[in-house]
Parts: C-alpha cells; structure tokens; sequence
C-alpha cells in the first residue's frame, strides 16, 4: 500500500508516533501491536483513517490474547460489530452443531468455541467442554474472518485526505520572543532569553542550564496541498 502521514517506513520517514511500519523478509509491509503482535497490511484508507491487517497464519484468534490496542493509536472498527466480552472453551467432538467453531484453533479431536461472556451458562453446551481463557471487548468477526479492521482517530488528517490534501507535522515554540525581546536580551536590558529544546531530542532538565529554562513544545498538523 501506499505509505505517508501519519504512517512511516521505520528510520526513512518521518510519521506520527505509533506509525511506524517495515518491511519484512518477504517484502511484506509490518505493523507491530502491543505487545509485540506482527501483522502484515493488506490496505490503508487514508480518507476514513482504516488499515486492514492479517497475521502470517491468517488466526487472529490465537493471537488474540496478547493483542493489547489501548497502548496503541488504533482501535477495532465497530460500525458492523458491537465488542463484546468472551469465553473460550475447548470442547469435545459432537458438541451441540448449532453453534459454529473457531476452525483455525480447532481439529478433529477437539472443537474451540468462543462464547459471551454475558451468556446463560445454562443455554452452552458446556458439559463437554474446559473453560480455556477469557478476552475482553473484541468484536464478534475476529474469531472466523483473517482480517481485521483497526481505525484511528488521532491525527485526524481524513477530512485533509477528502478534499486531496496531506497532513504532516509542524513543530513551532510557543511564545516566541519578539525581535525587540532579543534585542533588548543582547544589550542586557532584557530578561534572559529562553531557548527551546529540540523536539526529537532528550527533555532532561540535566541538558538545559539552569538559568536557561524551556519553552514547550506543541506538535501540531499541517495541510500541504497535494503538489508538495
């Protein structure tokens, strides 16, 4: 797919925090979720801030458990899918058919079914089946589809994509002293000059004089037009 703001080739692009993506040995384009989950893009809309992501396996399910989206910039897409609660069970041949299982985690000896959590233990067919594990909020199409569908809402850039322009980033100081100020400052009629830090160095206060104090930094979007 195409690749640009707010994503990133990893150490060739500048992008936005938490966007960064690679390419693997096969020349497959990587994106890395918490906690170290590798999935392989398949699509990125720009328009409506989407990725479409697969796992080498095509099983998300058995992932799943150490997938963990709330320390990352991406979220389920739940227009189609409400998330929900779940339990899996590992369950013996013959259980109850009308209830589906996960194919990619099952085989002939054992069927593996996902369950909510919400349910009436009465209404499963559980007397055949140990209870595995639980996950929390995870839409219903993850257990039998290869895909997933992930958003993000921050940078909000999609409303920039719509009308053909990009976003980027623009770092700028806040409160910029005035030339006067400076002036003043080299004459030594002024307060002393403020110098803000570089926004991709280290912020320790170790590497800033004392009588130097920062400014901070803000990060915020800018749109280019689509000839840049």
């Amino acid at each position: 797919p195409a690749i640009r703001f707010p994503f990133r080739l990893k150490d060739r692009q500048r992008g936005y925090p938490g966007f960064d993506l690679y390419c693997s040995d096969n020349n497959h384009t990587v994106l890395e979720l918490p906690t170290s989950v590798k999935t392989f893009v398949n699509s990125i809309d720009y328009e409506s801030q989407q990725i479409n992501v697969t796992v080498s396996d095509g099983c998300f399910p058995r992932i799943i458990r150490g997938l963990h989206l709330p320390s990352s910039p991406f979220q389920f897409k739940t227009e189609k899918y409400y998330l929900d609660n779940y339990a899996l069970f590992n369950c013996t041949p013959g259980t109850d058919k009308i209830f589906r299982p996960i194919h990619c985690l099952s085989s002939r000896c054992q069927l593996v079914y996902a369950f909510q959590s919400n349910l009436d233990i009465e209404d499963l067919p559980i007397l055949s089946c140990t209870k595995m594990y639980s996950v929390s909020s995870v839409p219903s199409d993850i257990w039998n589809s290869p895909f997933l569908e992930l958003t993000w809402s921050e940078p909000k850039c999609g409303p920039c994509e719509v009308k053909g322009e990009k976003c980027r980033l623009k770092w700028h100081p806040i409160d910029r002293p005035s030339v006067k100020s400076v002036v003043q400052m080299l004459e030594g009629k002024g307060d002393k000059l403020t110098i803000p830090p570089n926004p991709f160095a280290s912020t320790s206060s170790r590497r800033v004089s004392e009588n130097m104090p920062t400014k901070r930094l803000i990060q915020e979007l800018e749109v280019i037009p689509e000839s840049d």
